[in-house]
């Protein structure tokens, strides 16, 4: 849940009370493989095993996927503000609107492939393998 988007609405036992500001989505669920492979990496960022200079790119590397997730509802409700076609219509072949949010989306995106290699490299150098 994004709270840019909720809105509280009070408290009472169970905690506080939210929900989502009109016209914006401010949830969605994330797989999970994606909630498994994020814990292993908390693990690995974690490790008093590994050498810090591995756990500084396991950390670069976490870093990136959480920005690139914290990206999803923003650039969804940006599109959704100027048009609700973006959304209704982000799969219809025929339409104007066809894969605009993905654009919008993939151009902001952080790759991920240079962090990968980042944490190979870490750890050739650490096992001294060229």
């Amino acid at each position: 849940m994004d709270k840019r988007f909720t809105v509280t609405l009070g408290r009472d036992v169970r905690g506080t009370l939210l929900t989502g500001k009109p016209g914006c989505f401010y949830a969605f669920n994330l797989s999970k493989k994606h909630v498994d492979a994020r814990e292993t990496l908390s693990g690995l960022c974690a490790s008093t095993q590994l050498p810090s200079s591995i756990i500084e790119t396991l950390k670069a590397f976490d870093q990136a996927v959480e920005e690139n997730v914290n990206l999803i509802l923003p650039t969804i409700n940006e599109h959704l503000a100027i048009d609700k076609r973006f959304v209704l219509e982000a799969d219809v072949i025929t339409s104007p609107y066809l894969g605009k949010i993905n654009a919008t989306y993939v151009s902001r995106f952080i790759p991920l492939r240079q962090k990968a290699d980042d944490i190979a490299a870490a750890i050739r150098k650490y096992l001294g393998v060229p």
